[in-house]
């Protein structure tokens, strides 16, 4: 991947990308068919793509996908996950601070039962923030830390972290808060072996040309025990069958994977990992964004459809957040909600062959 996107990124309303054919990144195998077509809905990075499924083992994936010299420029300078979020500071002295809560809702916090109700209305199961080891020190690497918001969650936990991300700007971003991070992608950057307890990676996978290569390095920087803890856009969820092509979890041409939970699940046990645990995530936020799809699609000059993305790719307006309560909590427990994670160990001495 080019070090400095920007310094040759095209003009994305008039060039195409150039693209490349594959073979399945799981399995290799050559055979596979159509699944659909999808365009970029969310920043207008120009082309229409094609999903296909392996033959072999059902992996989904674009194929052609764009070539690798340019994979960062499907990334314009405004790609939200890059940037800081509302509320967060970009300060080394402040990266662990806690935003204030309202009156009202400290008072609410304070009533056991109703306290326990809020968090579990407002747990996603985006991240997860894997336990210290309490007789050694703990570290923990973020790949595609972005502006390093999940790193100062991990250090507030009492991990030792560091992180890498490719786009330059958001690794400086992640640097002025006080993190030490590499510009680079995971092979690139070559981490020593077993020298972490933690490796994390979160909405990365789907993005990665080689999830195998992936999965293997993170299995080779790990100590015995390690925990390795992904999240993916679900392609087994409801959304995708309900949303088809606008489906936003396919987020073309970012994001080249399209993985379920058992396809992942068998990934990480092929690659030596034991223990694996899937959580499927508390969130609706890809039916927003698909429903500005399909309405940007229908309704060319209309406004909602681009206010509608707008809320998707930043923060959803109260009421969204409400009419999202339930019908989130209620995929998630049946297993076929939109976004997916998934927690893995490397085996220690104490696993049992």
């Amino acid at each position: 991947m080019p070090s400095n996107p920007r310094d040759h990124q095209p003009d994305l309303k008039r060039v195409s990308l150039p693209l490349i054919s594959v073979a399945c990144p799981l399995c290799h195998a050559e055979e596979s068919d159509p699944v659909t077509k999808a365009r970029d809905y969310v920043y207008a990075v120009p082309g229409e793509y094609t999903f296909v499924r392996c033959r072999s083992c059902k992996h989904i994936f674009i194929n052609p996908r764009p070539a690798d010299h340019v994979l960062m420029d499907c990334y314009p300078a405004n790609y939200a996950p890059h940037l800081p979020q509302p509320g967060e500071s970009d300060s080394a002295e402040n990266r662990s601070e806690v935003p204030t809560r309202s009156a009202l809702r400290r008072w609410l916090r304070r009533v056991p039962l109703l306290r326990r109700l809020l968090v579990w209305l407002g747990q996603q199961h985006a991240t997860v923030v894997p336990d210290c080891r309490e007789e050694t020190e703990s570290r923990l690497l973020e790949v595609g830390c972005a502006h390093g918001g999940y790193l100062a969650e991990a250090t507030a936990a009492g991990w030792q972290v560091d992180g890498i991300e490719p786009d330059p700007a958001a690794a400086e971003r992640a640097r002025s808060r006080g993190f030490d991070i590499q510009v680079g992608t995971l092979t690139e950057v070559g981490v020593p072996s077993a020298s972490r307890e933690a490796v994390v990676a979160w909405m990365v996978l789907e993005h990665v040309p080689d999830p195998l290569a992936f999965v293997q390095d993170a299995y080779r920087i790990l100590t015995p025990g390690g925990a390795f803890c992904v999240s993916v856009p679900n392609g087994g969820g409801l959304d995708r069958h309900l949303f088809g092509r606008y489906w936003l979890g396919y987020d073309a041409p970012r994001h080249l994977q399209v993985f379920s939970a058992r396809r992942l699940t068998a990934l990480l046990r092929d690659s030596g990992f034991v223990n694996v645990v899937v959580i499927h995530q508390s969130s609706i936020r890809y039916w927003w964004g698909s429903i500005a799809a399909w309405g940007m699609d229908r309704w060319e000059a209309a406004r909602w459809p681009r206010r509608w993305m707008q809320y998707f790719i930043g923060d959803l307006p109260p009421w969204m957040k409400w009419v999202s309560l339930l019908p989130e909590k209620l995929l998630a427990a049946l297993r076929v909600s939109g976004r997916i994670t998934v927690i893995a160990n490397k085996p220690s001495a104490a696993d049992p062959d």
